[in-house]
């Protein structure tokens, strides 16, 4: 066929989205890349006998916050729509050999267009388990618990590969459905594919602004953050900068920045793209990741946001079930595991503070010494 594509690639935005790009190109400049974010979808790359009406796609979503809670079924299947319509034409007019898919929705997708032969082999990352029986939301509970669950098992049957990042999510998956319903599995390191590269140079520079980088939930441990800074300040003058997207709990932590009389110190900057983060982490000496809640799906996430810190020289300030990195954090004094208390809280950012510097090297120390894997093991397996 003219006009087929060796790869078809669906890359969440994350800490690595740039050096996969790389890494991608140079196994096959034959490919396109779609990189999606939390309210659009961009083809980054693209061959030059490709072509496309245009190249960004906005999700559905109204001004207000409230009125997107209300419709939210509704708004997520005018985006379920808007991918298939995106996919089926991709495959159908460019037949791709392989397609690498980063999102058990569109994992889903590729899946049924591959039973009608409208791409070849399909490689799915597993990055995450949402369900939780305690969720007490309806729209949660629904999404969660029962979509889910159904999109799970049919989205990995219909795989040809399915590569995960850390052995417990693997494990959460067996124990739910009694089997490994995968054809076939390959493990693998987020640290080590494509590999942590540094987006800042190293300084001596005293910084003093604490990073909390994702989705602002309930559950996040930011209102520890924020009640404590007021005792932090008495000692040092740190700041607070949250990066994420300012959706349902955004008016309940700016509310909370109120009443602990912290508006100057405390800055909500909304998502910021990971191209555009060193300008505004240039003065920060630790990011953060503290769980109050031992059902978080974070616990079987690929930690994106804690890569992010280490790649910005950010010690790592987090609670036990922060996921796959809090070992490696422990055994090369990444930063310091807490209990998600106010007091933990506030001591291990004042030892950071002091200590950024060496916090820094240790850092730089582990990324210089990772041993990396090449795409190409992970494409053939």
């Amino acid at each position: 066929m003219k006009n087929r594509v060796d790869i078809l690639a669906f890359k969440m935005e994350s800490f690595d989205t740039e050096d996969f790009i790389k890494e991608l190109i140079s196994y096959s400049r034959d490919c396109i890349i779609l990189v999606v974010d939390f309210d659009k979808m961009v083809i980054k790359y693209k061959p030059q006998n490709v072509s496309f009406q245009r190249n960004v796609f906005e999700f559905h979503k109204t001004k207000s916050n409230k009125l997107n809670n209300l419709i939210l079924p509704f708004l997520f299947l005018l985006d379920i729509l808007l991918l298939i319509r995106i996919f089926a034409a991709i495959c159908f007019k460019y037949r791709p050999r392989i397609c690498w898919i980063e999102n058990l929705y569109v994992t889903f997708i590729i899946g049924i267009l591959k039973k009608f032969h409208l791409c070849g082999k399909l490689i799915s990352l597993s990055s995450d388990w949402l369900v939780n029986p305690a969720e007490k939301r309806l729209w949660s509970y629904i999404a969660n618990n029962l979509l889910f669950p159904f999109l799970d098992y049919f989205g990995w049957r219909l795989s040809d590969v399915v590569l995960y990042g850390d052995e417990r999510l693997a494990q959460a998956r067996y124990r739910f459905w009694g089997r490994n319903i995968a054809k076939r599995k390959k493990m693998f390191s987020p640290i080590c594919f494509p590999g942590l590269s540094l987006k800042i140079n190293n300084s001596d520079r005293a910084r003093n602004a604490i990073c909390f980088l994702g989705d602002m939930r309930l559950d996040s441990g930011l209102d520890i953050a924020i009640k404590a800074l007021f005792d932090i300040r008495k000692q040092e003058g740190i700041v607070l900068k949250i990066i994420g997207p300012q959706r349902q709990n955004y008016e309940y932590f700016k509310k909370l920045t109120t009443e602990c009389r912290l508006e100057a110190y405390v800055e909500f900057f909304g998502f910021i793209e990971a191209g555009k983060l060193r300008e505004i982490l240039d003065d920060c000496f630790c990011g953060i990741n503290i769980l109050t809640s031992l059902n978080s799906y974070s616990n079987y996430a690929i930690p994106g946001k804690q890569i992010h810190y280490l790649q910005f020289l950010l010690p790592i300030i987090a609670t036990e079930d922060a996921g796959i990195l809090v070992p490696v954090i422990k055994e090369k004094a990444l930063g310091i595991i807490i209990e998600p208390t106010q007091v933990a809280f506030k001591n291990s950012i004042i030892k950071v503070y002091k200590d950024q510097v060496e916090y820094r090297k240790n850092i730089i120390n582990f990324i210089n010494n990772i041993q990396r894997i090449n795409i190409k093991e992970l494409i053939e397996a």
